[in-house]
């Protein structure tokens, strides 16, 4: 109210509302931090939040408007979330390998069971520079699953994109992540094998797989305690595909130390150490024992596999839960969530009697 000395009046001034721009410069954040703590993002500083939200308390802003967007969002007849194949080079059909089709199809059962979605499906493809970056950033939200490059996971970490990463991903980013605790499940494999007498354990790895880079380190410390780790012998395939793993063996076979036990990476590599095995006059168990993990196992194998099932269904079902809840501003903090593993004996450890 300001007095005007010439009329002898007081005049009142309409008092200008506090702006989204006032509450991120007296709290000293971004106004994009301010609509993230609004939107109940996930992805914020404890501590900022606060400082967030006690400025807007102490300063009046109305949120109304807001949180009618928030709420609009959340209520809308349809969410669209982008299911991403993030494929290696070999991997020309991921969605036809039984690992990933299953994570598919439970994901988008569970989604048919709780809200209106349009599941799409987009590949990440390293090689090419159109990447589904339009896509993802107008999508809800995205499900993640396979090899994501750091690029990848540093864009969706700073774009702030609401999603889940399904038995990948690295520590390096805050990012929701579904899927297995994979240095319990080396050390369990190693475990295995050495509680039946086996103390010279072989472990094949893929370049940039961070989920099998975890199981070799749980494998290792689980052998290195045991016996030492000069007990623990690794080799790395160019690729998942049978010709290279079989190539792999062959070279492993040459060398004069191929090792008495095996940590295969799938089930299915299985054909490929059989072949090479057979080539060499050699059997599984009785010359070489074997435990893998579970991807499906079919009529193909001579011995069936001893393995661990990591249950693809209820980690693809995990993953959409946890997806709804950030889209709906009812998660928190990013956060790990592991699906425990069960273990199926088979037929390709030879057991102590």
């Amino acid at each position: 109210m300001n007095h005007n000395p010439q009329k002898g009046v007081f005049i009142m001034r309409k008092k200008e509302p506090v702006t989204l721009t006032d509450v991120a410069a007296a709290a000293s954040v971004s106004q994009s931090t301010v609509s993230r703590v609004l939107s109940r993002y996930p992805r914020v500083n404890g501590n900022t939040r606060k400082r967030v939200l006690d400025t807007i308390a102490k300063l009046g802003y109305d949120t109304s408007a807001i949180q009618r967007k928030q709420a609009a969002r959340n209520s809308k007849a349809t969410l669209n979330i982008e299911f991403l194949l993030c494929p290696r080079a070999e991997q020309k059909d991921m969605l036809s390998l039984s690992y990933f089709s299953t994570v598919f199809d439970s994901a988008r059962n569970y989604f048919g069971r709780t809200d209106n979605v349009n599941l799409n499906l987009c590949t990440w493809d390293k090689t090419r520079v159109e990447r589904p970056w339009a896509r993802l950033a107008a999508a809800d939200g995205a499900l993640v699953i396979g090899t994501p490059d750091r690029d990848l996971l540093r864009n969706l970490a700073d774009h702030h994109i609401r999603c889940v990463l399904i038995a990948c991903g690295s520590e390096e980013f805050p990012l929701d992540v579904v899927g297995t605790d994979n240095i319990s499940a080396g050390a369990a494999a190693a475990r295995y094998l050495l509680d039946n007498g086996f103390t010279r354990i072989g472990f094949v790895d893929f370049p940039d797989s961070e989920e099998w880079r975890l199981r070799k380190l749980g494998a290792l410390a689980e052998t290195a305690e045991r016996c030492g780790a000069e007990h623990f012998q690794c080799r790395v395939s160019a690729s998942t595909a049978p010709a290279p793993l079989a190539a792999t063996f062959r070279e492993w076979m040459a060398e004069g130390n191929f090792p008495e036990a095996l940590i295969l990476p799938y089930s299915k590599a299985m054909l490929s150490l059989e072949l090479v095995l057979h080539e060499n006059g050699l059997s599984c168990p009785a010359d070489v024992s074997v435990i893998s993990f579970d991807d499906g196992v079919n009529d193909s194998f001579h011995t069936e596999p001893a393995r661990f099932e990591l249950f693809p269904d209820r980690i693809g079902a995990k993953a959409a839960q946890r997806l709804l809840q950030l889209i709906h501003g009812s998660a928190e903090t990013p956060h790990r969530i592991d699906v425990p593993f069960d273990f199926i004996p088979g037929k390709s450890v030879r057991t102590q009697k």
